[in-house]
C-alpha cells in the first residue's frame, strides 16, 4: 500500500522519519501538558516487524495496519478519545502539503475520525483537520518522482491544532510551543 524504498533511499527515509518523530514528540508533549493521556498507536511504533513478516493473504488487515494513526489521545475529564496522525512539512509553499494518496485513502477507509495534524516548520505552526472534514473529490492528485501519487492538501483550510482539543488554552499553548521551538533550535 505504501511505497517500498530502495536501499539507496534508506538514509533519506530514516532522516525524514526522524523529522516526523520530532514533530510527533512536540505534539505529544503539548497534549500531555494540557492533561491529555497520549498513547503511541501507529504501525511504526509496534507492528512493523509483524506486518513485514506476514504474507499477503492477510492484505485487508495489513493495509489497515499500515495506515494506523500515530497516536491515541484520551481526555479523561470529558471521557473522549481521538486518533491523531502527525505529519511534518518544510516545503517552500507553506500552504500546501502533499500526502501519499494511498495513505490518505486508507485513513478515509479505515480511520475516518482521525485528526490529521501537520507540523509546519518553515512558518512554524501546528495545524489540524479531521479526515472527515476533507473533501477528497476536490483534492488535486500530484505525482512525485520518489513517492508516486500524492494528494495536495491546502493548509489554508486547516485549523489551529488547539481547536480540536478543548483543554488547550491558546495563550499557554503558544507560549509552550515557542519554548519547544527554542529547544529544537539547539539541535541546529
Amino acid at each position: 500500500m505504501l511505497p517500498k524504498f530502495q536501499r539507496k533511499d534508506w538514509d533519506s527515509f530514516n532522516l525524514f522519519k526522524l523529522k516526523g518523530s520530532i514533530a510527533q514528540s512536540i505534539v505529544e508533549s503539548i497534549l500531555i501538558k494540557f492533561k491529555y493521556e497520549v498513547y503511541p498507536f501507529g504501525y511504526e511504533n509496534y507492528y512493523r516487524s509483524i506486518v513485514d513478516g506476514i504474507s499477503q493473504k492477510s492484505a485487508p488487515v495489513i493495509n489497515q495496519m499500515r495506515v494506523m494513526p500515530d497516536l491515541l489521545v484520551y481526555d479523561r475529564n470529558n471521557n473522549r478519545l481521538n486518533f491523531c496522525e502527525v505529519k511534518y512539512t518544510k516545503t517552500k509553499d507553506d500552504q500546501k502539503y502533499w500526502i501519499l494518496k494511498n495513505a490518505l485513502d486508507g485513513y478515509f477507509k479505515y480511520w475516518p475520525s482521525t485528526i490529521l495534524v501537520v507540523y509546519r516548520a518553515n512558518n512554524p505552526m501546528i495545524l489540524a483537520k479531521n479526515i472527515e472534514e476533507i473533501d477528497k473529490e476536490k483534492l488535486n492528485v500530484v505525482e512525485s518522482k520518489n513517492y508516486g501519487e500524492n494528494y495536495e492538501l491546502n493548509l489554508d483550510t486547516f485549523h489551529p491544532f488547539y481547536k480540536y482539543f478543548p483543554n488547550i488554552d491558546k495563550n499557554e499553548y503558544l507560549d509552550y510551543f515557542n519554548k519547544a521551538r527554542v529547544i529544537i533550535k539547539e539541535f541546529e
